[in-house]
């Protein structure tokens, strides 16, 4: 594959991470982040108003599946369970890290996916869980571009389906596709009331 790394890494990149060093590294991108979270805000909206049952998560999954191409991530595509898939290319030819959230919704289709504002909250079905996991993994993938921020690790971008429903998002957590990742990380949000 083009522009993909294949230098490996010097030992195990867990001894050779310095975290002081890393999360001032980040500050620059902690920052953008920050700076960017109106669009954060409205991506997290537009994502809550499309309609997403479990087993109905195609039109919810292609505008992601968009917005992983916009954010240049590679192969982007959708697989056989309907999660969508893309990867960012890292520094080293490793185990990638995954990073995820879930596409579907416990609302039927014909629910009423009005976002409205209350003060500084947002309110509206799936708003929080999990339009903001969503929105949070697309502002990663943003940032972690490749350019300004380049992972040592490969990282897949994962939108799940079959979280609503089973409890567990389908074919990406099998035990097959588990022992090839490094870590994976599910983007869930925090309940706040």
């Amino acid at each position: 594959m083009s522009g993909r790394a294949t230098a490996t890494p010097p030992g195990p990149i867990e001894k050779s991470t310095d975290t002081a060093a890393t999360h001032q590294s980040l500050a620059a991108a902690r920052a953008r982040l920050a700076a960017r979270d109106d669009a954060i805000l409205r991506a997290q909206i537009t994502v809550a108003q499309i309609a997403a049952p479990t087993g109905e998560e195609t039109e919810r999954g292609a505008w992601i599946a968009r917005r992983f191409r916009d954010c240049g991530l590679a192969d982007a595509h959708v697989d056989e369970a309907g999660n969508v898939l893309a990867r960012r290319e890292g520094t080293y030819d490793a185990a990638p890290v995954v990073v995820c959230a879930h596409l579907d919704t416990v609302f039927p289709r014909d629910t009423d996916l009005s976002v409205r504002r209350e003060g500084p909250r947002l309110v509206g079905p799936g708003i929080n869980d999990n339009g903001r996991g969503l929105a949070v993994m697309l502002a990663l993938a943003g940032e972690i571009d490749g350019v300004r921020l380049r992972p040592r690790c490969p990282i897949e971008f994962v939108a799940t389906t079959g979280e609503e429903g089973i409890g567990v998002p389908t074919s990406v957590f099998n035990p097959a596709l588990l022992s090839t990742r490094t870590v994976i990380v599910s983007l869930l949000p925090v309940w706040n009331r």
